[in-house]
């Protein structure tokens, strides 16, 4: 299977994390099917296929600070808990 995945800055934004809010930059992910997909696959991309949301800091050190997926049954999210 081939696909693209584009990775693009959507705004800024401020999350919580670390005990507090910090500027961040939304960056989304998509993805698009390019070749070795089935008809069926290809219908549910057609339907929409979940974005993913990547906070980096803003800081000019872009460090992943939260992670975000809108899947149907709910929000699976990873945030990051401690700099080392």
């Amino acid at each position: 299977r081939l696909g693209q995945l584009s990775l693009h800055v959507a705004s800024p934004a401020r999350v919580e994390v670390l005990g507090g809010y910090r500027n961040a930059l939304n960056t989304v992910i998509t993805r698009k099917p390019i070749n070795g997909y089935s008809a069926k696959e290809l219908k549910k991309f057609a339907e929409g296929d979940p974005t993913i949301h990547i906070f980096f800091s803003a800081d000019g050190k872009l460090m992943p600070l939260k992670a975000q997926l809108q899947a149907g049954f709910g929000t699976i999210a990873a945030t990051l808990v401690e700099i080392k």
